[in-house]
Parts: structure tokens; C-alpha cells; sequence
């Protein structure tokens, strides 16, 4: 696990704003960031500010952001830190 598989749905909802992630109401369960350049969707179930992102939905996340183009692996490792800091 990485450091960065470490943030709060704060710290996420950061990082995901600063990359042009729009955060929407989805279903009744969950919550969906929409990146319109590229088509790309993100869902989360509903939580808690405080509460932690789960590391595999970090791990999914990065494949998906990193393979669609939205961001390079590096870049969002970096912004991940610094969110966690």
C-alpha cells in the first residue's frame, strides 16, 4: 500500500476538483465525480467527510484516471500526497 491509498473522501474530493472532477448526485447511494473532457465517471458510495477512501477504490481510480488520460500516474500520486498531508 502506498502512502497515498491513505486519504479521506475529503482529501479525494479535492484532488479529483483540482483535475476538472465535477461531484453530482447519483443514485441514492452514491455520489459521482464527471469529467466531461474525457468521459470519464467515477462512483463512490456515500460517506462521511472523515471517512477513509478504500484502498482498492484508490487503486481502480488511478488505472482508470492514468488509462483514460486525465492525469499521469505520477502527477496523481504527487496530488495525492500532498491532499494527504
Amino acid at each position: 500500500m502506498n502512502m497515498s491509498d491513505r486519504v479521506t473522501y475529503t482529501q479525494l474530493d479535492a484532488v479529483l476538483s483540482q483535475l476538472g472532477f465535477r461531484k453530482s448526485a447519483g443514485p441514492a447511494s452514491h455520489v459521482v465525480y464527471r469529467h466531461d473532457a474525457t468521459e470519464t465517471r467515477l462512483l463512490f458510495p456515500k460517506h462521511r467527510a472523515r471517512d477513509w477512501v478504500p484502498s482498492a477504490s484508490i487503486v481502480g481510480m488511478r488505472k482508470l484516471l492514468v488509462d483514460r488520460g486525465v492525469v499521469a500516474a505520477e502527477q496523481l500520486e504527487e496530488m495525492l500526497l500532498a491532499a494527504a498531508a
